[in-house]
């Protein structure tokens, strides 16, 4: 991924950032997540980073397994 930076912030800044992938696949991203919206065949997901930080994102067909007890977890 590519995106313009600011000479001095180190690659940093804040934003929106909006994945299209297929509908099988898990997204992560960096920032506060917004929602997914399900299609068919892709889903959108959006994060926005609304402190300075570096944009990055995952994908792939990942499981994620979750824990409610005294410490929530996922993996």
């Amino acid at each position: 991924m590519w995106y313009p930076t600011i000479e001095g912030m180190d690659g940093r800044g804040t934003g929106t950032l909006r994945i299209v992938a297929p509908s099988s696949y898990t997204v992560l991203g960096s920032g506060e997540p917004r929602g997914i919206d399900r299609g068919p065949d892709t889903s959108q997901s959006t994060f926005t980073l609304t402190h300075e930080a570096l944009f990055s994102f995952a994908l792939g067909q990942y499981e994620v397994v979750r824990d409610s007890g005294p410490t929530s977890v996922a993996a």
